[in-house]
């Protein structure tokens, strides 16, 4: 099993530049959430309803913290967005986190 922890994600419209960071983390034998333990190698993509498609960074792999830098016109509006992460790893293995929101709000 495998989740992705974020924090509340919430921006303006337009916002460039911030770095938006998810923790991979799985359950080990004692149900206690750790790292994923194969980060360093891992390939993960966050997926948009919409179809898009982000490859994120590894952050600090040893955490299994991943980042996505925002680009100009990437959010030029206000919305509210529930992704999920596709976690692949060199293995073979294949996981899906659990879903997530950003919001993006007006500039007023």
């Amino acid at each position: 099993m495998s989740v992705c922890v974020v924090p509340d994600i919430s921006f303006t419209q337009g916002s460039t530049a911030l770095l938006l960071q998810f923790a991979i983390l799985q359950e080990d034998a004692s149900g206690a959430l750790v790292p994923m333990p194969d980060a360093a190698t891992a390939t993960v993509t966050w997926l948009s309803p919409n179809g898009q498609t982000r490859v994120l960074s590894a952050i600090a792999p040893t955490s299994a913290v991943f980042g996505w830098i925002t680009q100009a016109r990437e959010f030029p509006s206000p919305r509210t967005e529930i992704g999920r992460c596709r976690v692949s790893t060199v293995s073979g293995g294949l996981f899906w986190t659990q879903p997530f929101t950003v919001q993006v709000n007006p500039v007023f």
